[in-house]
């Protein structure tokens, strides 16, 4: 049996570490940070590492990009077309920061008579206009574009917004049909690299020509006019649509 002494210093003994792991329990307890979506933890109800649940959705759940239309057009020079496409970005939290494609042209039996492949990028939410120029088909003659996105990459990101707006798109026929864009930088820092796309519009709403340019820059708070002309002749559209993005400097 334990003498008196020694139950008396068990039981402080006891008491001291109570209070020691009351102590450290409230520490631990203190020092635990809430669940968050940004903790790199899978931790509450999350389909992912930070994503999904409560959290953004997850870059594999993003929805795939869509196929809005395409289509080929004749151009000055016999035997070769150009081919456009315009596609969506429908996920308003996941870029597209790479992606590679392929147009194709077929003739009236369905035989591939000419192929381009390209590369690009969609912001979130966005849309794109895809020109390009000059496919050969030979002696064939082709009836219908095929579009395809071979291969692309997700990341997480919302929609970044290019601070140029649209004053005013006219179109008009002086020894060529012509539209004259004017653009405005809403900013007070000049803005670089503007790919810019436009796709005419008759009454039906189809899309019957398109063309692209490059802005090298437009200043601060100005405002720049951007023609763009074809070689050949053809009728007034109901309707312009235009396009831009910013290329990022490599």
């Amino acid at each position: 049996m334990f003498s008196w002494r020694v139950k008396k210093q068990l039981f402080y003994f006891g008491i001291f570490a109570a209070i020691v792991f009351i102590v450290v329990f409230g520490l631990i307890s203190l020092l635990r940070s809430s669940p968050t979506c940004f903790d790199k933890k899978q931790n509450q109800g999350e389909q992912g590492i930070d994503c999904g649940g409560p959290c953004q959705s997850c870059v594999f759940s993003a929805k795939e990009p869509i196929v809005l239309w395409s289509r080929l057009f004749e151009t000055a020079q016999k035997g070769f077309y150009d081919a456009a496409a315009l596609i969506e970005n429908p996920n308003p939290n996941f870029k597209i920061s790479s992606f590679k494609y392929r147009f194709k042209l077929y003739d009236e039996q369905n035989i591939l008579v000419a192929l381009k492949e390209g590369e690009n990028f969609l912001s979130s939410g966005d849309k794109l206009l895809i020109l390009e120029r000059g496919l050969r088909a030979g002696e064939r003659t082709p009836k219908r574009a095929g579009f395809e996105i071979i291969s692309k990459i997700f990341e997480s990101g919302q929609k970044q917004e290019i601070p140029v707006k649209i004053i005013d798109k006219k179109f008009s026929k002086q020894l060529f049909p012509e539209v004259k864009i004017i653009l405005e930088n809403t900013s007070l820092f000049p803005v670089e690299n503007i790919a810019l796309q436009i796709a005419l519009l008759d009454e039906s709403g189809n899309v019957y020509q398109v063309h692209k340019t490059k802005i090298d820059k437009i200043e601060g708070e100005a405002r720049k006019s951007v023609v763009l002309t074809w070689p050949f002749d053809f009728k007034e559209p109901q309707n312009i649509e235009v396009y831009f993005q910013q290329i990022p400097r490599i």
